[in-house]
């Protein structure tokens, strides 16, 4: 599997969104789909990452993006399930910095209710 990208859970406030597999630059279109959709209908993004396994630059970027555009709106951006390989990453790039990172779905969920 290369990539999964899909829509779990909407409702005024939030919208959440299931990332799995290898997000790389072949997924960045497809991912900014999504994140654009997610940001136009919510002002909390949630990122469930339990299943990625890895993401590269170009996919960090579209989620950093994605914080400059719901923040302004009093939104914020939320990832839950990270992986400890995909936590170094994010601390590496200080992209831990910019969004929530929470340990469950319900943690994630509770976040603008």
């Amino acid at each position: 599997m290369s990539h999964d990208i899909r829509s779990r859970h909407k409702d005024g406030a939030r919208h959440e969104i299931v990332l799995a597999g290898r997000l790389h630059a072949d997924a960045e279109p497809a991912l900014r789909a999504a994140l654009d959709e997610a940001a136009s209908q919510a002002r909390v993004v949630i990122l469930d990452v339990s299943g990625l396994e890895s993401i590269d630059a170009t996919a960090l970027q579209a989620v950093v993006d994605l914080v400059k555009r719901v923040r302004p709106r009093g939104g914020e951006v939320v990832l839950f399930g990270v992986r400890p390989t995909v936590m170094r990453l994010l601390e590496l790039t200080s992209v831990d910095r910019l969004v929530a990172v929470l340990a469950t779905r319900e943690d994630a969920l509770a976040t603008g209710a």
